[in-house]
């Protein structure tokens, strides 16, 4: 050891001359919501060391990869954040608090300084934030497996969360306020989320599933296929559900709009599910799933290769088989019933079913539970007599695990009975029951992109079938805010239209908006999620758009936008910017960090000409904008539109030499 300038004791010297070089490599495992174990009752908490996990361990946590990293020679620890029934981080705070202690506590073990990263779902968010959030972080690379990186569909993931959850459905009305997590994990956030961090030089391997059990089928109506939870075009990055209008970027022209970009990612799709319990058939959970295994393997193979070899030999394929095609037709919800049940009580409840298709569902956190039908020309309808009854129709059940589903092929239209007993062996079980109706006749909810606080604001319900307006007897919406719920019955003002207005709450964050409607032959209910902008930045003035011909030859490589914007606070800032068309349709994405003072700010948005270009779209071209606050995800702005009636053709933008996709952040002063 030589120190230049420095003195140096011989016992020092000593002391550092002893200690040993590592020699071992070090995997950390990040777990995802509610841990491992989605019924796990306490949950993760959050710790300043990971978890050490002999073979044992890492078997139980992560199943087969857990077990393969330690034969493999890994120093293998278990990651802690904290996620439990009622509460969940958002996955910033976990990756600031938890996360960055628990790798800093470790990364010294691992021969280079640099640890591998192994996160299911959730974790995987949890994961990236920190990693992206962090100046050269210690990772050599991360492995998300059924990450949610573009989000739920959230009117399926509230549905799917109160069937695996009983009970939280008594709390839906707050669960953004009381679940930030939880509530992150809709598409509306994690776009904002996606805003603020963006993949840099780790390399990652994504690998999305679409082995959902058959008992969640409605999951593939709403987000195509799926793992169980997440759709399988979101756990590689792209856009989840390209025939759904999403908030702030528009509807997307492609279903392969894609949103995690950048940086080294190697995309793979497995027909694995999300959590052990959805084990149905051949269709394991991703950690006990054999071509997830094999794909896991060639990846870490390819890393400690130290070449670009990684990216491939993960021999998954690159894209999933054909799609179903009953994956585009749409899918409805009626209102969820939640109630307590104890030993020998019995729960009926009404099921409005309009003919078609249908998955009858119930959950149930404790003891054994039953569920008999009786449909609207009377018959009873059991597990025995289902496939006699109504043929082609099929009844599953998950005992351990509190889950069971009969799924309705025809069946007859009208009211029907839901008869819910609990067994002998029944404590106090919280249940819920939902029935998903694949049905053209839908229920839309027409929400401002966001709104600012203490703003009164109108909602919109539309109810269609085949686009022909529906006629319902009774429409509502409720809000439920830190000041008490709000509830309000909307008027009809058109054929099949019904509005009211509600007033947005004094703090800033999502809120669940929760509309019921009902008729004669029909019932719907619908979530979804309203976005409150944090204040403190507003735009100063007008926007100007500009396109440079720098070769000129008559094309433009760029469409330049130019704005400036008055802030309240000096601060780190996500900007996001979306190109769309009159109709709404997104032509192409741009996004990056800027670091602004107090006062006014001056921001030039760049869209690459080459983008427009391929897109094929023409004008007139519109800019929406939102700018979220990086140290805690709040959406401070959201300009829609920023710009508008830019008339342009796709055809007069090409690819220049000169052309990136950047954003510059000038400052005034």
């Amino acid at each position: 050891m030589l120190l230049i300038g420095t003195l140096v004791s011989p016992a020092l010297v000593s002391r550092a001359l002893a200690t040993p070089t590592p020699d071992k490599e070090v995997a950390i495992l990040v777990h995802g919501w509610q841990g491992w174990n989605l019924l796990n009752p306490s949950g993760r908490s959050c710790l300043d060391s990971p978890i050490p996990a002999d073979r044992t361990l890492a078997q139980q946590e992560f199943a087969d990869i857990g077990a393969y990293l330690v034969d493999a020679g890994y120093e293998v620890y278990l990651a802690s954040w904290e996620t439990r029934p009622g509460y969940t981080m958002r996955a910033e705070v976990a990756a600031a608090n938890c996360l960055a202690p628990q790798i800093a506590a470790v990364a010294g073990r691992d021969r280079d300084g640099k640890i591998l990263l192994v996160a299911h779902s959730m974790g995987g968010a949890v994961s990236r934030a920190y990693i992206e959030g962090t100046l050269n972080p210690p990772v050599e690379a991360l492995i998300t497996l059924g990450t949610p990186h573009v989000g739920v569909n959230f009117a399926s993931l509230i549905k799917a969360i109160l069937l695996l959850n009983p009970g939280t459905s008594l709390l839906v009305d707050q669960l953004c306020t009381s679940d930030p997590g939880l509530c992150q994990l809709g598409s509306d956030q994690m776009l904002l989320f996606n805003a603020v961090y963006r993949p840099t030089g780790v390399p990652y391997l994504f690998v999305g599933g679409y082995g959902g059990p058959f008992y969640m089928a409605f999951l593939n109506f709403t987000e195509g296929r799926n793992d169980g939870i997440v759709g399988y075009r979101s756990g590689v990055g792209y856009l989840y559900n390209p025939v759904s209008d999403i908030p702030f970027i528009g509807r997307p022209l492609r279903d392969d709009t894609l949103i995690v970009s950048g940086g080294d990612i190697t995309r793979r799709f497995t027909n694995a599910a999300h959590v052990s319990f959805f084990e149905t058939g051949t269709k394991r959970w991703f950690f006990a799933d054999t071509a997830t295994k094999s794909c896991v393997q060639g990846f870490i193979a390819g890393i400690e290769s130290g070449s670009i070899a990684y990216r491939y030999t993960c021999p998954l394929y690159a894209r999933p088989p054909s799609l179903l095609a009953a994956e585009s037709a749409p899918v409805s919800f009626t209102p969820v019933v939640a109630a307590t049940l104890a030993a020998g009580q019995t729960l009926t409840a009404p099921i409005v079913l309009d003919g078609n298709a249908s998955e009858i569902l119930l959950g149930w956190n404790d003891g054994d539970l039953g569920l008999t039908l009786i449909a609207p020309d009377g018959r009873t309808i059991t597990p025995a007599n289902l496939a006699q009854e109504l043929p082609g129709s099929v009844y599953l059940i998950d005992p351990v695990n509190g889950l069971l589903s009969y799924r309705l092929t025809n069946p007859p239209a009208g009211e029907w009975t839901a008869v819910i007993t609990a067994g002998p062996a029944t404590t106090t079980a919280e249940v819920t029951l939902v029935a998903a109706v694949q049905s053209s006749l839908q229920l839309f909810l027409d929400l401002p992109s966001s709104v600012a606080t203490g703003e009164s604001f109108t909602l919109t319900a539309r109810l269609a079938q085949a686009k022909a307006p529906v006629e319902a007897t009774a429409v509502s919406a409720s809000l439920m805010t830190p000041q008490g719920a709000q509830t309000v019955d909307l008027a009809r003002t058109a054929a099949g239209e019904y509005r009211g207005q509600l007033i947005a709450p004094a703090a800033a964050g999502p809120y669940v908006v929760s509309v019921s409607a009902s008729g004669a032959t029909f019932s719907r209910q619908l979530e979804a999620l309203l976005t409150v902008r944090t204040p403190g930045l507003e735009r100063h003035g007008g926007a100007a758009a500009t396109t440079p011909d720098r070769d000129g030859n008559g094309k433009y490589e760029q469409l330049q936008i130019r704005a400036t914007y008055q802030v309240a606070a000096a601060s780190q800032y996500a900007v996001m910017a979306t190109l769309q068309n009159a109709d709404g349709q997104a032509i192409t994405i741009t996004r990056a960090t800027v670091d602004w003072t107090a006062g006014k700010n001056l921001l030039a948005v760049e869209f690459d000409g080459g983008e427009i270009a391929a897109a094929s779209v023409n004008g007139p071209y519109r800019v929406v904008t939102q700018i979220v606050r990086v140290s805690d995800g709040a959406l401070m702005a959201d300009e829609q539109p920023l710009i508008d009636g830019l008339v342009y053709l796709a055809s007069d933008f090409e690819t220049g030499p000169s052309s990136l996709q950047v954003f510059i952040p000038l400052l005034q002063r």
